[in-house]
């Protein structure tokens, strides 16, 4: 179709409407109509279409004159571009005269909007004009331009007014997309010369208070083109004159119906531009809030939450609440009392958090910002504490907190157990929040809160309460973040608490909660197990009772949990229990019930208690578990050629059971004489000798295995920070030979590196010959494997940049290793210097730090010292070309303060050298940015040497 008719056009358009058109046949005259528009006579075509009686095709063809304005408006001759202001104006009138549709109307606003905005100012007053216009055809008499603007206003039809305003509105909103662009400075201008005429408008499209133009919609179109002008002019002072319109904003608010708006555009002001409501204003929404209507629909929320949901309403009281949070704090006066009230009222609703009450999620925000300036307020030196609103704000907060433990308690009738997993959700979300909650407002009410839920939680139990003793507990476990260590009060109510029936038998829970009662009093010794070391009388009931949890599927996992942190807690006061421990040990660990988590912290905790005793009861006790673990992991390659999966994720769960115990027993608090040599000449050195091999069979058995590599340098990680010999306290040794057995297929090569970084960092006792061989050997198999790696595939950017932060470890103590051969040496080096140039931000930053500590004048042995200088010579000009580069453009900006580094150093320890070789770089035929001059290069490289960090972050080379 090379010359479509309007009458095709109109065909094809019709088509694009029509449900029952294939989808191809759509996206294939979509494709064709979209081509046509961005022809010249595009303009043309959308002008023709705009006649057609059927209204899909005249939208099409408003949709399609908009975009042309906003993108192609440049492509006319200066006698059509004058012509189209014309052409816009007369279909704008005749549609509204003749059809008014009001989606093709709003659109051929936004083409005349468009258009006014990129005439930059050529026709001001253009909302007047469009209003004259207007009256013109309606009284069929001259436009009178001198006439005042609201007398116009007044002889329009409400279609008409309408049309006015929303091409206001849409000045607006053309105005506020063009805020990022070159010309929003004179946009803003434009729109600046428009707003009297605007607000007029306003003023007698918010006055008209008849049924008929709150049937036409007027006083709607009249508060979303107020609402586009204060959001767009919020930054500019002229915009001030929008604030008198607010009082005739609030006299259409109507809490029970926001037909017109009026709700949601105050919402949308108090969240993001409070100033247009000034003090009045303020004190007028208020009453507007606390009225006898607004306590009504509080009422029949409270009631009903699901079939009374008023959302505009409720957004306003919120938006209000946060607004005004102080003033409801303080309730100084009787509107914000009651609104204070109607908050808390919302907070009781009907039915569970998130399912059938979806208001008290909202309001509990608000709550938490009041509890949060109670607080602040209570700790301000300037205000009394004693002051009669601080102590009704207290009161309140009693009160709050109570509705929100009625909220948390799970259904009694177990209907929690039908609930989606997206209502589970929801609803402990709601527990989440209710927690930050009582965090907060244990700052402000102390340690008599915990007594008054730790009473609850006893009484409720006793009246076989259950739901509400778990919630009480949930909220006393709350408070573990926030309560003093060691506060006597909560000591003597944790006392009563563990001493209760609460930890006791469970025989007459109901089904539905029993296990959520199990759980939440685990945490609660989770949450307190320091009291136990403070308290241990309690340790051997408890402790009873998480071995028992442990044997149930559904609780083993949060049971181990508990269990490894009071172990860690109370050590000491669990030596005794060790044999009982051990005997667990030995009925659990050979029946494999554990889920791997749970296997992995029992055996942490176990290794927690093992770790106060001496060293040959640690030797022998370790060496049963080590022994289990050793069966596992032969069961596990057993598995291997069955079910690959299987096998390899029960030898990765016996690597992490080694990881928590080295972490268990890192801490070495025993201390005597003969430790040290019992872990290095005796049996507990042969121990650690077969954990050694087994943990080395292992690796070479699945080294390809990213998770295995990773747990086996977690084990080697265990004891780098510790001073005193033990089971996992390896020589460096130990880490250079595993470093020596990864090859190229080896997973997980860069955390590798980065232990061994982390290792050498670590070494201050060990013999420096030693340990210069150690870093050679490290440092010279990690060239190889990356060069090999590098010869079968691009290199790794995490393996890169691990190798040149091991680099950077090895300055200067073992600048030895680093450089003992020269070749390989150069190797190394050459790859730090390529990490400069790559695109990651981490591997770039690892080279210039590198840099910047090699090249500083370290002391050390002077013959040593002759070898780094003569590397730093040789590698200067290309260090120094590769730096100015990267300041010339190469880098991105957010990286120039990761290259100011090297530079600052360069030019403190080596100025000449720098000055000589950073001058050939600047006059290099290769310099990324041929438009700044030499002349320009010169001076930077001057100021450079005199001011490194400044002038690279201002990088005025790549200008």
């Amino acid at each position: 179709m090379a010359n479509p008719t309007t009458a095709d056009l109109e065909e094809l358009v019709k088509a694009l409407y029509r449900a029952e058109t294939p989808i191809a046949v759509k996206n294939q005259t979509s494709g064709f109509l979209s081509g046509l528009q961005r022809t010249p006579q595009g303009w043309l075509y959308a002008i023709s279409l705009l006649q057609s009686e059927d209204a899909n095709v005249r939208f099409y063809g408003a949709a399609n004159l908009t975009i042309k304005v906003k993108n192609d408006l440049g492509s006319l001759n200066p006698e059509d571009h004058r012509g189209l202001r014309a052409t816009l104006l007369l279909n704008l009138i005749g549609q509204i005269n003749q059809h008014y549709e009001r989606r093709v109307i709003w659109k051929l606003c936004s083409a005349l909007a468009a258009y006014t905005l990129q005439a930059l100012g050529q026709f001001p007053q253009s909302v007047s004009d469009l209003a004259r216009r207007l009256a013109f055809v309606q009284a069929g008499s001259s436009m009178q331009r001198d006439r005042p603007l609201r007398t116009v206003l007044e002889g329009l039809s409400l279609a008409q007014l309408q049309a006015v305003l929303w091409y206001a509105s849409a000045l607006a909103e053309e105005a506020e997309s063009c805020s990022s662009n070159s010309q929003s400075s004179a946009i803003e201008q434009v729109l600046c010369a428009e707003l009297n005429d605007v607000v007029i408008a306003l003023q007698w499209a918010l006055g008209l208070e008849t049924s008929r133009a709150t049937a036409w919609g007027t006083p709607k179109a009249a508060i979303q083109c107020y609402q586009m002008h204060a959001s767009f002019g919020r930054r500019h002072t002229e915009f001030l004159a929008l604030h008198e319109l607010m009082p005739q904003v609030l006299s259409l608010i109507d809490i029970s119906d926001d037909e017109s708006g009026a709700c949601g555009f105050v919402v949308d002001a108090l969240q993001h531009f409070p100033e247009i409501l000034d003090k009045v204003s303020m004190q007028r929404l208020a009453a507007i809030l606390s009225s006898a209507q607004a306590e009504s629909l509080i009422a029949a929320m409270k009631k009903d939450p699901m079939s009374n949901f008023n959302d505009d309403f409720l957004q306003l009281l919120m938006s209000y609440g946060d607004a005004a949070m102080k003033d409801i704090a303080r309730a100084e006066d009787e509107p914000n009392s009651k609104i204070g009230q109607e908050l808390l009222d919302l907070m009781g609703c009907l039915g569970a958090p998130g399912i059938e009450d979806a208001i008290c999620t909202g309001v509990i925000n608000f709550w938490v910002a009041h509890f949060e300036y109670v607080q602040e307020t209570e700790g301000d030196p300037a205000h009394d504490s004693r002051s009669d609103w601080l102590d009704a704000a207290r009161k309140r907060m009693w009160q709050v907190l109570s509705s929100c433990w009625t909220k948390i308690c799970y259904p009694s009738d177990g209907t929690a157990d039908k609930w989606r997993p997206d209502e589970l959700s929801d609803f402990k979300g709601y527990r989440l929040e209710v927690q930050e909650l009582v965090q907060t407002g244990y700052l402000t009410l102390g340690a008599t809160l915990f007594s008054k839920f730790a009473d609850l939680a006893v009484g409720c139990l006793r009246a076989s309460q259950w739901s509400e003793a778990e919630a009480s507990i949930f909220v006393l476990n709350a408070m573990s973040e926030t309560c003093t260590e060691g506060d006597v009060t909560v000591d003597a109510e944790l006392s009563k608490l563990f001493a209760s029936p609460i930890f006791g038998e469970l025989d007459t829970a109901p089904a539905y909660i029993r296990l959520k009662f199990q759980r939440v009093r685990l945490r609660m010794v989770e949450r307190y197990s320091n009291y136990f070391d403070r308290e241990p009388r309690h340790l051997p009931q408890i402790l009873n009772s998480l071995f028992q949890a442990l044997s149930d599927p559904s609780l083993a996992t949060t049971a181990a949990k508990v269990i490894k942190v009071l172990s860690s807690a109370c050590r000491w006061h669990l030596r005794a229990e060790i044999g009982t421990f051990i005997t667990l040990a030995r009925s659990i660990l050979p029946a494999d019930t554990l889920e791997p988590l749970a296997k992995q912290d029992f055996l942490g905790a176990l290794a927690s208690v093992i770790q106060v005793l001496g060293p040959m009861s640690q030797v022998n006790h370790l060496r049963g578990l080590l022994w289990h673990i050793e069966q596992d992991i032969r069961t596990g390659a057993d598995l291997l050629n069955i079910n690959p999966t299987t096998g390899s994720a029960r030898i990765l769960n016996s690597l992490h059971c080694l990881v928590e115990m080295g972490k268990a027993l890192k801490s070495a608090d025993w201390e005597s004489g003969g430790c040290g040599m019992y872990w290095t000449i005796a049996d507990g050195h042969y121990l650690q000798l077969d954990m050694i091999k087994m943990i080395g069979q292992v690796f070479r058995l699945l080294h390809t295995d990213r998770a295995i590599t990773e747990a086996v340098c977690q084990i080697l990680r265990s004891g780098y920070s510790e001073s005193i010999p033990g089971l996992f306290v390896f020589s460096p040794r130990v880490t250079a030979d595993f470093v020596q057995a990864t090859t190229p297929a080896t997973g997980g090569l860069a955390y590798v590196f980065e232990t061994a970084a982390v290792m050498l960092g670590k070494q201050s006792d060990s013999s420096d010959v030693d340990m210069q061989s150690i870093a050679y050997d490290i440092l010279n198999h990690a060239r190889r494997v990356t060069e090999r790696a590098e010869d079968a595939a691009p290199i790794d950017p995490d393996m890169n940049t691990s190798l040149i932060d091991l680099m950077s470890k090895s300055i200067p103590r073992y600048m030895k290793g680093l450089i003992m051969v020269p070749r390989e040496a150069s190797d190394l080096f050459v790859n730090a210097m390529r990490g400069l140039m790559a695109p990651e931000t981490p591997q770039k930053a690892a080279s210039a730090h590198f840099w910047a500590v090699f090249v500083q004048r370290h002391d050390m042995d002077p013959e040593l010292g002759v070898v780094v200088e003569g590397i730093v010579e040789a590698l200067a000009p290309q260090l120094c070309q590769e730096l100015i580069f990267q300041i010339a453009g190469t880098a991105m900006r957010s990286q120039l303060d990761t290259i100011a580094e090297p530079v600052k150093k360069l030019v403190f320890h080596q100025t000449m050298l720098t000055k000589r070789c950073m001058t050939q770089a600047l006059e290099s035929s290769e310099f990324p940015n041929p438009e700044v001059t030499l002349a320009d290069r010169r001076v930077f490289l001057q100021k450079l040497l005199r001011q490194a960090t400044y002038l690279v972050m201002s990088a005025s080379l790549s200008s």
